[in-house]
């Protein structure tokens, strides 16, 4: 082949060869038009031919036709052949994907970047974790500490304390006010009023059911928190009644005096720390009555029905008045 040889004369020559026959010829043109050329799918394509053509015809010279080293064939079960790439062919098609693969990787740094420009020139995303994982900021969850909780007021505790007792969370609103009391700055006077509203809406539950002593106590321990509660001194008094007339049913007469004056002092306090408490004077009256007190009943009565004439108490005292042929008061 002359020096100025082009790698088209060079494949004409090679398939005017295969043509003719000649494989051996046909291959060693081939190979030097790809020493020129080692990426050209033609002349690879050329050169597979002219190696199939070659071992159709003749097998036992293939080796003197080119150097094993550069191609080396191996034939397949079915007969057909597998060609294996050369060292230098490998290497060049590794260079190229390395090549693919740093443009393709610049490409999207470049992109992110002109992304986190486009926000406000922060940092990006990507390299803002990357540098926070440097610093030792860990963003896994568990990893976290939780945040620590705030510590509730006094103020807080006794304002939910107060909304569970209008709801009648009775349990709830005791223990919220227990937990008040304990805190610095705590209201003691308003805790202890919440407290005693408790016991006393448990007292009214167990003097519904029946449950007269059980009653007594929790009115007693509301007035434990607030000794000024007129309310609390009526219905211990009422307590002291029901349990009375309960002893005197059961034949115990001393046992119901007893509960009868307690019920009478009890009134007598309810008046004392509200005079205006029409429920305490016509109760007053009732339990007087019980202990054959009748002109002291009779005053009890009356006075129930100056302090409010129309009032739901001044109702029934003026029928016990009317009942004993007593003087009614006009109004």
């Amino acid at each position: 082949m002359a020096p100025g040889d082009s790698i088209e004369t060079l494949l004409d020559q090679a398939q005017a060869l295969m043509d003719e026959g000649d494989f051996a010829r046909a291959i060693l043109f081939c190979r030097r038009a790809q020493a020129l050329a080692p990426f050209r799918q033609d002349i690879r394509s050329l050169l597979a031919e002219a190696i199939d053509g070659r071992l159709m015809t003749s097998t036992g010279a293939l080796d003197a036709d080119f150097d094993p080293r550069d191609f080396s064939e191996t034939r397949a079960a079915e007969g057909r052949v597998r060609r294996h790439r050369r060292p230098s062919q490998v290497w060049g098609f590794a260079m190229i994907i390395g090549a693919m693969v740093i443009v393709l990787v610049g490409t999207l740094l470049l992109m992110s970047a002109l992304q986190g420009g486009e926000r406000g020139g922060g940092e990006p995303d990507d390299l803002a974790s990357l540098n926070a994982a440097d610093e030792g900021d860990s963003s896994d969850p568990a990893e976290t500490p939780p945040p620590v909780p705030q510590e509730i007021s006094a103020a807080d505790l006794t304002h939910q304390a107060e909304v569970s007792l209008g709801d009648g969370q009775l349990q709830e609103a005791l223990a919220l006010a227990e937990e008040a009391r304990v805190h610095e700055g705590a209201d003691i006077e308003r805790i202890n009023r919440i407290i005693s509203e408790v016991h006393r809406a448990q007292g009214q539950r167990r003097y519904n059911d029946g449950q007269y002593q059980r009653a007594l106590s929790e009115y007693e321990t509301a007035l434990e928190h607030d000794a000024q509660n007129a309310l609390t001194q009526y219905s211990i008094g009422w307590c002291h009644h029901e349990l009375g007339r309960d002893a005197r049913i059961s034949g115990n007469e001393d046992e119901a005096i007893h509960h009868f004056q307690l019920a009478r002092r009890a009134f007598e306090q309810s008046i004392a720390l509200d005079e205006s408490l029409t429920r305490s004077h016509r109760s007053l009256g009732q339990i007087l009555i019980l202990l054959d007190d009748r002109e002291g009943a009779f005053r009890a009565w009356r006075h129930t029905i100056e302090i409010d004439p129309r009032s739901d108490d001044a109702e029934r005292a003026r029928a016990f008045l009317q009942s004993f042929n007593a003087r009614i008061p006009e109004g």
